[in-house]
């Protein structure tokens, strides 16, 4: 699996609620609550700047969820990185 732009593809650090149209809910606007995840890729366009690497855990403001062969995967723009842990 491959991350392509400015994408990063992550596994969740737990189950995230999702709506049925995909969209990573949190659980209320202006809540602390952010999600996290650990890296699984991360595309070509991702500035060097950012010092990711595979298996860090992040925490971000939102992201795109998918399943693949049964496994849940999020999708996320850079920018919504806000800490590596």
């Amino acid at each position: 699996m491959r991350a392509f732009g400015e994408q990063v593809i992550l596994r969740p650090a737990t189950a995230p609620t999702v709506n049925p149209g995909g969209v990573i809910e949190l659980p209320s606007a202006g809540s602390e609550y952010k999600c996290r995840g650990y890296i699984i890729d991360v595309g070509p366009d991702v500035k060097e700047g950012h010092g990711l690497e595979i298996d860090d855990e992040l925490v971000f403001e939102a992201g795109n969820a998918f399943t693949v062969d049964g496994i849940k995967y999020i999708t996320i723009h850079a920018d919504k990185i806000l800490v590596v842990i």
